[in-house]
């Protein structure tokens, strides 16, 4: 019952018509004929939010593995998925980033990123070390004379 009122009333309001006066310069006047429709929620995708889908770690590699180990490709894997052949393209691309040897020396970029981690580190030591030299030099200096 509470469903058929529900009905009823939109039905209502649908078939609802106003006219509407406008003067015109001249003392004529425009009537106007619209339908009214209850308000209801936007329903043009511009103004919802969209939400990116995750995908898990587990996923992903799976994914890369079965364009580089089985050799299916990066447009057959995501529609065989169900995703974007741009995600896998990019799946494929940052792996082959981190975990194949690179042209300068073939180490991979996770080890060139530890060795400059301990480059760093190391540059930092040394010149602590030569700031307190510097600090010895000058205090013998001006104890000498």
């Amino acid at each position: 019952m509470i469903l058929f009122n529900s009905i009823l009333k939109i039905v209502q309001q649908l078939i609802q018509v106003r006219l509407q006066e406008k003067r015109i310069g001249s003392g004529l006047i425009l009537t106007d004929t619209m339908l009214r429709l209850p308000k209801m929620k936007a329903r043009c995708p511009m103004n919802q939010k969209r939400t990116r889908q995750k995908y898990t770690k587990e996923f992903k590699n799976d994914a890369v593995k079965l364009v580089i180990e089985q050799g299916y490709s990066t447009n057959e894997v995501g529609r065989r998925l169900g995703i974007s052949q741009t995600s896998v393209s990019r799946w494929v691309r940052e792996y082959r980033q981190e975990n194949e040897p690179s042209v300068n020396g073939g180490a991979t970029r996770s080890e060139l990123e530890a060795e400059i981690k301990r480059l760093r580190k190391e540059t930092e030591r040394l010149r602590m070390e030569r700031e307190i030299l510097k600090k010895a030099a000058a205090f013998f200096a001006n104890e000498s004379s």
